[in-house]
């Protein structure tokens, strides 16, 4: 099992997620550490993080923020890579997913995100809200929704049959060609389900909607969410 409690405890760890979460325009790092994100600033954190596991070095963790991928089990199935560069002293910033995963051949179409501390809340619900990305599935959860990601617009069997098992499913989407490609799939594989109208931007995601306008979106969606 990887550490990431451990670690997150570090005051420098809790500095660089600060960071991270100054770049996200988030608060606080609060919802960092909702997904037990870690920050790989050297090679000593990183040797603390993957020690006794299958892990190498050479994954290209180095630099990036890292997020668990945990399944229902609460064992990390992956890894997400996530980089937010920030060189303060000369004002240079940067922020964007690699959308890197490891290991180098996981499969994110087969595997459904949501943090660790979720899950339970996840499979007792009788509803499941369906997302694209990560942070729009964390930030869902952490204000008390229960929302998965997909990580990508295409549904394996193995995501069928866990969605399957629910009697209430809405979908949040990008909007954007792969939000309106994930809409349409699950339209097509679950007609029962519902597409959550909230005034999300072009462009833009879920996660970024929530940050600009809180807490009129919450508000929002708990009505939209019939049951």
């Amino acid at each position: 099992m990887l550490e990431f409690e451990k670690i997150n405890s570090r005051p420098d760890q809790q500095e660089l997620l600060k960071v991270v979460a100054t770049h996200r325009k988030y608060e606080s790092n609060d919802l960092l550490n909702f997904m037990e994100a870690v920050h790989i600033k050297d090679d000593k954190v990183f040797m603390e993080l993957f020690r006794n596991t299958q892990f190498q070095q050479n994954v290209g963790f180095l630099g990036k923020t890292v997020i668990p991928g945990p399944t229902p089990f609460g064992d990390v199935h992956t890894l997400i890579g996530y980089d937010a560069v920030a060189q303060l002293q000369s004002k240079i910033e940067q922020e964007k997913f690699t959308d890197y995963f490891y290991p180098p051949m996981f499969s994110k179409n087969s595997f459904i995100y949501a943090p660790r501390k979720a899950w339970q809340s996840i499979l007792e619900s009788k509803y499941i809200i369906v997302v694209e990305g990560p942070f729009d599935s964390a930030a869902l959860n952490f204000h008390g929704f229960n929302a998965v990601s997909l990580l990508g617009s295409e549904l394996s069997k193995d995501t069928k049959r866990i969605l399957s098992s629910y009697r209430h499913i809405f979908c949040m989407v990008d909007n954007d060609s792969a939000g309106f490609k994930l809409a349409k799939n699950m339209k097509q594989q679950f007609p029962w389900s519902k597409r959550l109208g909230l005034p999300i931007q072009m462009g833009t995601d879920p996660d970024d909607y929530f940050l600009r306008n809180l807490p009129h979106a919450l508000e929002s969606l708990s009505h939209l969410l019939t049951i």
